[in-house]
């Protein structure tokens, strides 16, 4: 199990705090931080319940930009470990209550995009999620967990490879469970170039690095570098991969 410790840096700012009242560059900044960790969720979601892929994209779209107009995050103020359940609550009200016609993001001219770049979502949700039995908000869950796990991973490879370590990453990779479950080490080590006890080291060093930048994730998804509400999101994360 993930723990958070006295050494974890306070951010400077709280997501919440600058996307309701930050200048313009902190509140894009915010934005994009949103859209990392929520746009591909809600997405998986509104396709699950029924919309098209061009709907679906114009929905999350809408919403994610609507947001900085609405009194959304005056509330998840108070209830910020529950974050991630608001959006959802709130975008599961505007499918309900919106028209085909209102959903439909007018395209080009000066239309403002939600900056995020994810070029084949649908291809994604086809290849992960349509075929899926699970409900619509498990779906939703589940990849907010899976993205966040992504990004972590990804800030990961970014570190060994800024320091010349791409090959050894690569095979350490393979070996990052968060838990301290057992593993071939001679397998690992041949394929690192590396004794069985300097990869146990390795892959230690790796595992504690990796699950220090999935707490720094989570603070950011949610706008806190509260321990308690960190905590609280990682075993919702767990409970969500477990699906």
């Amino acid at each position: 199990m993930l723990t958070t410790s006295t050494s974890f840096p306070k951010t400077r700012w709280t997501l919440i705090q600058k996307v309701r009242s930050g200048t313009d560059q902190e509140r894009t900044e915010a934005l994009e931080d949103l859209c990392k960790a929520y746009w591909f969720p809600l997405y998986a979601f509104a396709r699950k319940t029924g919309l098209t892929q061009q709907e679906a994209e114009d929905a999350v779209q809408n919403f994610m930009l609507g947001v900085l107009d609405t009194e959304l995050f005056a509330q998840a103020e108070k209830q910020l470990g529950h974050l991630r359940t608001l959006l959802l609550t709130y975008f599961s009200n505007e499918l309900r209550n919106l028209s085909r016609e209102a959903r439909r993001q007018k395209r080009g001219g000066d239309a403002v995009h939600v900056p995020i770049d994810l070029p084949d979502a649908e291809g994604r949700y086809q290849l992960e999620i349509a075929s899926s039995d699970l409900p619509a908000d498990t779906i939703y869950h589940r990849q907010w967990a899976e993205s966040l796990v992504k990004r972590a991973l990804d800030r990961l490879q970014t570190r060994y490879e800024s320091q010349g370590q791409s090959a050894r990453f690569k095979v350490l990779r393979a070996y990052m469970p968060l838990d301290d479950s057992r593993c071939d080490a001679g397998a690992g080590a041949a394929a690192a170039g590396m004794s069985p006890a300097h990869f146990r080291v390795a892959l230690h060093r790796s595992r504690v690095r990796y699950r220090q930048i999935i707490i720094d994730e989570v603070g950011r998804t949610i706008g806190s570098d509260d321990p308690a509400l960190i905590q609280n999101e990682i075993q919702a994360l767990f409970e969500a991969l477990s699906h």
